[in-house]
């Protein structure tokens, strides 16, 4: 459970127990969404706080331009005000640190997909290798890229090497799919191969419950 809820127990109560979308945008923007919150948010953008208190090794690699406590602003009002935080499996997380009854479980967790999931098990591999190494030994050959946030980790560098793996190991026309958090690159301006699809990342922004991320997606062009 987040730190700022303890003093916002009965808030968050409200919240995730609106009956609609509607109420919930109401309590939200009433209540919620004050000089206090503006506080607390300032408090965990700060530099100095992440640098040197929390030492959170990815916090060197954001831009001094880019401007931390406007975009969790942002992201988080999406969150207050256009999901519905009772059903989200996500923020159910962030306040409670479990699912409670209400909530819409994460796709692999539902009773539905159990067997599907029990029967498809043999499908999955689990590699400990680094990303680079392990599709070093394929060309041409994978379709389909689901990537983490390792932007928040990877320099210059590493970013353009695992990218450049990638498109190596690639199928023409492989899908990707990586999400980007407080360090936003444009792979597509080093390698020719990337074609994103911009109405897509914007839909993906609007609808995925993860709504901290953005979304860099598209095709892998070789031909």
């Amino acid at each position: 459970m987040l730190k700022f809820s303890k003093p916002r127990t009965k808030l968050i109560s409200e919240l995730m127990s609106s009956d609609s979308l509607e109420q919930q945008q109401m309590i939200w923007t009433k209540k919620w969404d004050n000089k206090l919150w503006d506080f607390y948010l300032k408090i965990i953008s700060n530099r100095f706080l992440w640098k040197h208190i929390i030492r959170e090794p990815g916090f060197r690699l954001i831009p001094k331009s880019f401007d931390v406590f406007t975009y969790m602003k942002e992201r988080l009002n999406f969150m207050g005000t256009q999901i519905n935080m009772k059903q989200s499996h996500f923020t159910n997380l962030l306040f409670y640190g479990k699912y409670k009854k209400d909530c819409l479980l994460p796709q692999h967790l539902r009773e539905e997909n159990f067997e599907i999931i029990k029967q498809n098990l043999h499908k999955l591999e689990i590699i400990s290798e680094s990303l680079t190494n392990y599709l070093s030994r394929f060309n041409d050959h994978i379709t389909a890229f689901s990537l983490s946030d390792f932007s928040s980790y990877a320099d210059e560098k590493i970013y353009n090497n695992i990218w450049n793996a990638v498109i190596k190991s690639a199928k023409d026309e492989a899908k990707f799919c990586e999400r980007q958090f407080l360090i936003k690159k444009n792979p597509e301006s080093i390698f020719s191969e990337i074609r994103r699809n911009s109405q897509l990342e914007n839909t993906l922004l609007h609808t995925d419950e993860s709504f901290i991320y953005s979304f860099c997606v598209g095709k892998i062009m070789k031909s």
